[in-house]
């Protein structure tokens, strides 16, 4: 369903589960190369042109590529769910997204909904590539999309990439970790309430983590 009701263009295959949630308007950008959004987005082309779109990281396993033949495409085919290994993915999908910036290209990453798996990739590129922690990366995205929410897998497998990140100097860009973002982010301010879901979902990891611990 589009933004004001209208029912999908039924010569459009879209990935169905999508139809049944809004659409919050079109892919949003995260850095001036590099948009996040749904399967319904990477199936309008008319916004991909609009936006300048010529590459697109398809973050799923049943989401087609609809425009072959006029965009650039690279599949991670992760299932959205606690067995899921996406960090395995994750220095592979930074790489390809910054091919695509050499080229002065953009690229849109997606997955079915644009909350969870595609989110999970935009975070692990902005902890590597802009040296921050999954904290700030968190709240720099949900400013931007906000109903991004990874899976508890995904927030953990993100924390130890964070780990690692931080741990090393392999970032590119030899800036302070502190204000990098919000600097990129002139007249955005983190408002309170991204900070509370960020500590809701790593206490909701923690949570879960202690559960299985328990049971097992």
């Amino acid at each position: 369903m589009g933004k004001h009701g209208d029912p999908p263009n039924p010569r459009v295959f879209v990935c169905p589960k999508e139809w049944t949630r809004p659409n919050p308007g079109g892919p949003v950008e995260i850095l001036p190369f590099l948009y996040l959004g749904s399967a319904y987005h990477a199936a309008r082309r008319d916004m991909l042109d609009a936006l300048g779109i010529t590459a697109l990281l398809n973050v799923s396993s049943d989401c087609p590529n609809h425009f072959e033949g006029h965009y650039q495409y690279k599949c991670i085919p992760v299932e959205d769910n606690h067995k899921a290994d996406i960090s395995s993915w994750f220095m592979e999908a930074i790489e390809y997204i910054d091919s695509v910036k050499e080229c002065c290209g953009r690229v849109l990453v997606h997955c079915q909904a644009g909350i969870s798996r595609s989110a999970t990739i935009c975070l692990a590129y902005l902890m590597m590539k802009k040296r921050v922690k999954l904290e700030e990366a968190f709240e720099f995205v949900k400013q931007r999309r906000s109903i991004i929410s990874p899976n508890f897998s995904f927030m953990g497998q993100l924390l130890q990439f964070e780990s690692q990140v931080l741990a090393t100097s392999y970032a590119v860009e030899a800036v302070s970790p502190s204000g990098t973002l919000r600097d990129n982010s002139a007249g955005h301010c983190h408002p309170p309430w991204t900070r509370h879901l960020f500590c809701r979902e790593i206490s909701y990891l923690i949570l879960v983590c202690l559960l299985f611990i328990v049971m097992f």
